[in-house]
């Protein structure tokens, strides 16, 4: 196989891996899911947001440290948006937050 054909088949195969699972998922009726799966599966993309957004806020240079102005400023930022369903106040107070925490901590 020359390389350039390797190369080819390698974009093809990338874009089939990348497509399918944005698309696979509109093709499928959740009609007749049980009902608790189609519940679990609303949780999911909040999950996901969690995991990303979470490990860089504790985890630092290999270590979990709760001590840093980021994990402390997550934290009201958090109960703002949960109670204020504002997202300007919220990225507001997180700036706030970060800014006045990162001086004491």
């Amino acid at each position: 196989m020359s390389q350039e054909t390797f190369l080819i088949l390698i974009i093809v195969l990338m874009t089939v891996v990348t497509l399918l699972p944005r698309v696979l998922p509109m093709q499928l009726s959740t009609e007749r899911w049980p009902g608790f799966l189609t519940r679990t599966l609303e949780f999911l993309p909040v999950c996901i947001v969690a995991a990303i957004t979470l490990t860089p806020l504790v985890v630092t240079e290999k270590h979990v440290s709760l001590m840093r102005p980021e994990f402390a400023a997550a934290i009201p930022t958090l109960l703002c948006a949960y109670f204020s369903k504002n997202l300007l106040l919220s990225v507001a107070v997180g700036l706030l937050s970060y800014i006045a925490l990162g001086r004491v901590l």
